[in-house]
């Protein structure tokens, strides 16, 4: 179910990236020198977005917030412990 619900939100996210002409080359290079910023628009309205969802679930349902919460450090702290076991290979 997470990994449909992911996928939804992705093609819905770039379908409003496509429909904003962000992935266009001259709007590219207009972001890049600060002439429009419409993708900085669409990013922080994105992570607002997110803010508000993050705070709706721990208002209205608490229990759900910690269980995914500790779910997600409980993944980062495994994908972490991988990358330590072989960060000795890097540092060389």
């Amino acid at each position: 179910m997470q990994t449909i619900s992911s996928a939804v939100l992705g093609i819905f996210f770039g379908f409003l990236m496509n429909k904003a002409n962000i992935v266009l080359a001259p709007s590219i290079r207009d972001q890049m020198l600060f002439k429009r910023l419409t993708m900085l628009k669409m990013f922080l309205s994105a992570v607002g977005m997110s803010m508000l969802s993050v705070c709706l679930i721990l208002l209205v349902n608490p229990k759900v917030y910690q269980k995914t919460f500790n779910g997600f450090i409980q993944k980062t702290n495994r994908i972490s412990s991988k990358f330590d076991t072989y960060s000795c290979f890097f540092l060389e």
